[in-house]
């Protein structure tokens, strides 16, 4: 039975998930993959040896028939197919000698951007962890030419970077340590939801595979291998935000951690990154940018237009921010006055444009704009 070519790339993908480096040789000797298909026994014995499994995988049929499976799910869900000669597949991801064969994506966004940082760390991020994270994310909103922002999303720092970009009208990717038909965690489906219209979600791993703990730690190659900087804001001596920056430092790509109190289990593998000269330390919201060499920058105008554009289909939290734009701080009393929305609703708006992160309050009851 003849199969179209994506379908025996996915049936690759599938048995050589955990060996991509394998995967990646192979399919360099060969045009198309329906070719390594063609191969009989004999001759993939002389590729692989006499006990490999990957030769009865190779010959055994049912791996087409989940290929076709793979192809077919990803046609009735929006879901894009890239093959790793694909012109479309992410030129960053295909350097990294572990690229996989198959990426899945869902979204809209350049996965091949001008620029891509990835922001990592710690799923127990502090106020301090999640503070820097908005600061960093809000100085690459500033440029003329912002990045493509992609974590994993999962709670405490992935999440909040996810976030900000959002808010800050930024594209921001997810990569997904199971297939997308999995959202995982599942309290963040709303925001992976948002992602897909603005950014995407990414993953190698087919449909209906489940998040074990070895998929998290093989996605963060993907994760690194995508961008040409990864941020690590806080991590554990032995977390998976350091393991994705080591990572991004053997694929050559710029590393930078966030140092944190010498006493604090979560900076520790920051503070072990700059103590090696494996990373580089960020001294500010802006030094990353200017490290980089990013050095464009449009008025702080136009930022704010873009905060006052997201999520604006509600009229009163539309004025309520207009005011807030134009007088900086304002009181309920002021905000009822320049409104004319009465005292119930403009508090019940503010209270939610503070729990969506848009807008906090002063010492004296004064709210403003949240940067």
């Amino acid at each position: 039975m003849e199969y179209d070519e994506l379908v025996y790339a996915c049936a690759i993908n599938r048995i050589f998930n955990y060996s991509c480096d394998k995967a990646r040789l192979l399919v360099s000797r060969f045009a198309h993959p329906s070719d390594v298909f063609a191969l009989n026994r004999r001759e993939l014995v002389e590729i692989f040896g006499q006990s490999s499994q990957f030769v009865d995988d190779i010959l055994n049929p049912a791996y087409l028939k989940f290929g076709q499976t793979d192809v077919d799910w990803a046609k009735a869900h929006d879901v894009r197919l890239f093959y790793i000669n694909d012109a479309d597949y992410p030129r960053r991801l295909r350097e990294c000698i572990d690229a996989p064969v198959i990426l899945y994506f869902r979204g809209g966004c350049d996965l091949n951007a001008r620029r891509v940082v990835s922001i990592v760390g710690s799923r127990r991020a502090t106020p301090y962890g999640k503070k820097m994270c908005d600061e960093i994310v809000e100085s690459f909103a500033e440029l003329e030419s912002p990045p493509l922002i992609v974590s994993g999303l999962a709670y405490g720092v992935d999440i909040t970077a996810h976030q900000a970009a959002l808010r800050l009208g930024l594209e921001t990717v997810g990569v997904m340590a199971t297939g997308l038909d999995t959202i995982y965690p599942s309290f963040h489906k709303r925001i992976a939801q948002q992602m897909v219209e603005q950014g995407g979600l990414v993953s190698d791993f087919p449909v209906r595979t489940s998040p074990v703990a070895i998929n998290f730690i093989r996605r963060n190659r993907i994760i690194a291998g995508l961008s040409d900087a990864t941020v690590l804001v806080e991590s554990r001596v032995d977390g998976g935000g350091v393991i994705t920056s080591k990572m991004a430092s053997s694929y050559d790509r710029e590393v930078f951690a966030v140092p944190g109190r010498v006493d604090d289990d979560l900076s520790a593998g920051c503070n072990l990154l700059i103590k090696e000269n494996s990373a580089e330390m960020v001294t500010g919201r802006n030094s990353i940018r200017g490290s980089l060499g990013w050095k464009n920058i449009i008025k702080d105008r136009e930022i704010r237009s873009k905060f006052l554009t997201f999520e604006s289909d509600n009229l009163f939290k539309k004025k309520i921010i207009s005011v807030l734009y134009r007088d900086q701080r304002a009181n309920v009393d002021d905000l009822i006055d320049k409104t004319g929305i009465c005292r119930g609703d403009v508090v019940l708006n503010l209270t939610e444009l503070e729990l969506e992160g848009r807008v906090e309050s002063d010492l004296i009851g004064r709210y403003m704009l949240k940067r």
